[in-house]
């Protein structure tokens, strides 16, 4: 396109031909959005095959809109075994991590029922 360099003294043939090049600038602009649309549609109408035979659990999970929730652990409160110990806030990350790996370790270790005891008596 050669669009012409504005002129000092504007006629009416020259607001005209001002108008048609207008016009034809917002129909260029008006017809890639709609291609841009149109290919955002396409992309998502792809994506949403490849999960349907890939994850239908993901597809379930967005047609449903369900809540992703994740915990964030960015403070754990550190009780020492000692019960005249104040309890001690941490809040720096590999600290936490440790902290954290700590506690599910205790928890979850492996336990000493001693049921031989309970059945003597």
């Amino acid at each position: 396109m050669n669009i012409p360099f504005l002129l000092e003294v504007w006629n009416r043939q020259y607001c005209n031909e001002i108008r048609e090049w207008w016009n034809i600038l917002k129909e260029k602009a008006w017809k890639e959005a709609q291609a841009e649309k149109e290919r955002e549609i396409k992309e998502k109408i792809e994506e949403r095959f490849v999960l349907i035979t890939k994850n239908k659990k993901q597809m379930l999970n967005k047609l449903l809109e369900r809540p992703h929730n994740k915990i964030i652990i960015d403070r754990v409160l550190v009780q020492s075994k000692n019960k005249f110990k104040n309890k001690k806030l941490v809040t720096e990350s590999d600290d936490i991590k440790k902290e954290v790996v700590k506690h599910f370790k205790e928890q979850f270790r492996k336990r000493n029922y001693q049921f031989e005891i309970i059945d003597q008596e």
